[in-house]
C-alpha cells in the first residue's frame, strides 16, 4: 500500500508522517510553554536576599511559609546588592500563596521582609 486515497488524490505515508510529526512538536512546545508559566523549578526556606535565578524568567508564586513584619520585595536582578528593579512586594501580616506571574530581564532576587520565611515557583 503506497499512500491513502482520498476524493483529492493519494497521499503519500511520508506527508502522514511529516503531518503527525508536526502535530506532536507542537504538543511538546505548548506543554514546555505551560511548564514554564507554572514554574517547573521551585525555592524553599529562604529568610535572607537570595538571587533566585540569573537571566531571563519568570518568578510565578511566592508563599509566606512564616509572617514576618515588614514586607518583602523580588527585584529583577542579578546581583543580590542591586535592588534598583522592585516588581512585586511581598506582603507580610500572614502566610499564604501570592501569585506573581511576573517575567523579569535580569534575574530573580527575593528579599524576605523581617522575619518571613518565604518558598515559590519560577521558570
Amino acid at each position: 500500500m503506497a499512500g491513502v486515497t482520498s476524493g483529492i488524490g493519494e497521499v503519500s505515508n511520508s506527508v502522514i508522517l511529516a503531518a503527525v510529526q508536526n502535530i506532536v512538536t507542537a504538543i511538546n512546545t505548548q506543554n514546555q510553554t505551560n511548564i514554564n508559566l507554572a514554574g517547573s523549578q521551585d525555592f524553599f526556606n529562604i529568610t535572607s536576599a537570595t538571587l533566585i535565578k540569573s537571566g531571563q524568567g519568570r518568578i510565578v508564586r511566592i508563599s509566606v511559609v512564616v509572617a514576618g513584619s515588614a514586607v518583602g520585595t523580588v527585584y529583577d536582578s542579578a546581583i543580590v546588592t542591586d535592588i534598583t528593579r522592585p516588581i512585586y512586594k511581598i506582603t507580610f501580616a500572614a502566610t499564604g500563596i501570592q501569585i506573581v506571574d511576573l517575567p523579569v530581564q535580569y534575574g530573580i532576587l527575593v528579599v524576605p521582609g523581617t522575619g518571613q520565611t518565604l518558598a515559590g515557583s519560577f521558570s
